[in-house]
């Protein structure tokens, strides 16, 4: 199943090397990362949130 995260093309913008990792692994790494606290949920319309420094667990 194809996802259409948009941070995932943000993340692909940002660094274009990481197009060389697969869309699934990066939604994997995103997943784990709002599960630990270390970035918070996407918003309704996909962008980034940031965690203030501090508040991640």
């Amino acid at each position: 199943m194809e996802t259409t995260d948009s941070r995932i093309d943000a993340i692909y913008q940002a660094d274009p090397q990481l197009r060389f990792v697969g869309r699934g692994t990066i939604t994997d790494v995103l997943k784990a990362a709002e599960a630990t606290g270390l970035i918070a949920p996407a918003t309704q319309s996909g962008g980034l949130q940031s965690v203030p420094a501090g508040k991640a667990a």
